[in-house]
């Protein structure tokens, strides 16, 4: 390492863990009255975030009046300067286990949870997603966070140890389907966040609120090719660091002789999920995401899906 990188990334690991730690020391109240005022107020100076989520909202939610969405992003923006304290904040929160002990559809996952071996839960950027941390200690295993290698290794190195606070094991982005598949037999539970835009070579277009969206297909095609059951998962919120867990039925695992017809249905079945959460609680999602930009710029040349269609030449068996 050059060393004006060594000091590059010590600077800004030092500027995180100074942060982390004055944030943390802070009452939880005071932490998270102090983020939803600072978002606010840098609020009109982020114009183009602001335009992705008035763009979405007129995509996604037509039916509404400008007022309505005007008011749900600003519910949005609130929901996402709570996110990021409820993340930092996991230590102290975690020594009050009212604040997330409320859940709903336990029935779905708790055979699987009896069970040896692990399984898949997939969520999106909805309602407490930085408090799904909480995970572990509700459904008494393990899980899997698949964080991709960081170009600063002081800052990387710090992930893995947050994910072992978090009674988590970090499994990094590159070759990891073979390390997915390991932690799932081994009993632990892989979670996914699944409504990121995906490079057209990772996956497929599968409908959001009705208009394409490129979307992972990598781990739909790990839970049908070693049956590994597929939940989705969601944390509402109930009120500032406090969340209910949201389970829901595994997503219906089908294999055809279409591989592509099976990964897309499994893509849809969780895309509907998701979309049935955000009509219930519009003002939980965080609108400001870019969802729908790779459609925007095309596959561009060398995207022609090479990844996808290895996974997809041979059958399930």
């Amino acid at each position: 390492m050059k060393a004006g990188s060594r000091i590059r990334h010590m600077l800004e690991y030092g500027g995180i863990v100074a942060t982390m730690t004055g944030v943390s020391a802070l009452p939880a109240g005071a932490v998270f009255g102090a983020f939803r005022v600072g978002a606010k107020a840098a609020w009109p100076w982020a114009g183009r975030r602001r335009r992705i989520g008035e763009e979405n909202l007129r995509k996604c939610l037509p039916e509404l009046s400008e007022s309505e969405r005007a008011e749900i992003l600003q519910q949005s923006l609130a929901s996402l300067s709570l996110a990021i304290p409820e993340f930092v904040c996991q230590k102290k929160l975690g020594r009050e286990p009212e604040r997330w002990a409320e859940m709903e559809g336990w029935e779905h996952v708790e055979a699987l949870v009896e069970s040896k071996r692990g399984f898949f839960m997939g969520s999106g950027h909805f309602g407490t997603w930085g408090m799904l941390w909480a995970v572990p200690q509700i459904i008494r295993k393990p899980v899997a966070l698949i964080v991709k290698r960081l170009e600063n290794p002081y800052v990387d190195r710090l992930v893995n140890r947050l994910a072992q606070d978090l009674g988590c094991v970090r499994v990094a982005d590159r070759g990891t389907g073979a390390e997915i598949v390991a932690a799932v037999e081994a009993g632990q539970v892989a979670g996914f966040f699944m409504d990121q835009a995906a490079l057209p070579h990772q996956g497929g277009k599968v409908n959001f609120f009705g208009h394409p969206a490129w979307t992972h297909w990598v781990p739909y095609y790990l839970a049908l090719k070693h049956d590994i059951p597929f939940v989705p998962i969601f944390g509402v919120r109930l009120g500032p660091g406090r969340s209910k867990t949201v389970f829901r039925p595994a997503l219906p695992a089908v294999k055809t002789a279409d591989k592509m017809a099976d990964l897309a249905r499994m893509a849809e079945a969780m895309n509907r999920e998701l979309e049935a959460i955000i009509r219930a609680h519009p003002g939980m999602y965080m609108w400001m995401h870019d969802r729908f930009k790779r459609v925007r710029e095309g596959a561009g040349p060398g995207m022609e899906r090479p990844l996808i269609g290895r996974l997809l030449k041979d059958g399930w068996d």
